[in-house]
């Protein structure tokens, strides 16, 4: 699904949702997280009033998806974990000072949610269980010769 609307000359939407579910017919059994990924929705709200600022606020969500039971011993195996959903906000923005010189700035996580990452929840493999970033900004400026 895509969205893709101009709320007025400044403002503009673009949201997407995916939702993809698989199975090995043969054997009656879900695909796991490598082949499939969780439901996942995205909406970029993009103001731009003149051609040398632009502000963007940014939302990600990330569904659950639990199609496994753990083994005997309680534990999940391969790509088989449970992933519980996640949302996350970032925001970015430009300047363009000159027809040189640009200035832009991002920052993700907004709102340092603490998150495991789809694949950190879902991967049993070793050094996949890692959190997701916290709040992380990012400053700088381009020349262009």
């Amino acid at each position: 699904t895509l969205v893709d609307y101009k709320i007025n000359p400044t403002l503009k939407l673009v949201a997407t949702y995916s939702y993809v579910e698989g199975k090995n017919t043969e054997d009656d059994i879900y695909l796991g997280s490598r082949q499939i990924s969780p439901p996942k929705g995205t909406a970029n709200l993009n103001w731009q009033p003149n051609d040398e600022l632009s502000l963007t606020v940014s939302y990600l969500y990330v569904g659950s998806r639990k199609r496994f039971e753990p083994n005997a011993d309680g534990d999940y195996v391969g790509d088989q974990g449970p992933i519980s959903s996640y949302n996350l906000f970032n925001l970015s923005g430009r300047y363009n000072f000159s027809k040189n010189w640009q200035a832009f700035m991002g920052v993700e996580n907004l709102f340092n949610n603490d998150y495991y990452p789809a694949r950190a929840q879902s991967y049993t493999y070793g050094g996949y269980n890692i959190k997701g970033l916290g709040t992380t900004v990012t400053l700088g400026a381009t020349y262009r010769f």
